[in-house]
């Protein structure tokens, strides 16, 4: 744990240092030959988007993630979350695992995990707030449905 604690404060230190070039690196002066080539393809592409229309509805909004690692010795370490947005409020459900899972129903049971993930934090977020919608992932959204 020493080594992640470490390398997590060294990479902070490293982002703090160097905070000013990287800011410089991302932004591109107004005169500068890359500002004349993008503007070109940008103001070809972009539309304007109409003002959006304030909702008189509480919508919640809910996605998953997952991240796997194999260890040396086969186990996988499986990182399922997901977030419920719901105005200014984010409810985060998360479990990390350490397990022996074969490649062949990895997928499933990530998928599975995240779905479970994505109930809790939806469930956090509907138990707490008076929601009006509530937006799911697709994958957990489906498997509502395949049930009803």
């Amino acid at each position: 744990m020493v080594i992640l604690d470490n390398y997590y404060s060294e990479y902070i230190g490293y982002l703090k240092k160097n905070r000013d070039e990287i800011r410089e690196a991302l932004i591109i002066p107004p005169d500068s030959k890359r500002a004349v080539l993008y503007s070109k393809i940008f103001n070809e592409n972009y539309y304007a988007m109409p003002e959006p229309i304030q909702p008189r509805a509480l919508i919640s909004a809910t996605d998953g993630s997952e991240f796997v690692r194999e260890l040396y010795n086969g186990k996988k370490i499986i990182l399922t979350r997901a977030f419920t947005i719901c105005g200014r409020e984010e409810f985060l459900s998360t479990r990390i695992y350490i397990k022996a899972v074969n490649r062949y129903s990895l997928q499933n049971y990530v998928t599975r995990n995240m779905e479970i993930q994505e109930h809790l934090s939806v469930t956090k977020c509907i138990s707490s707030k008076n929601v009006d919608i509530a937006l799911l992932d697709g994958s957990a959204g489906g498997r509502l449905g395949d049930k009803n």
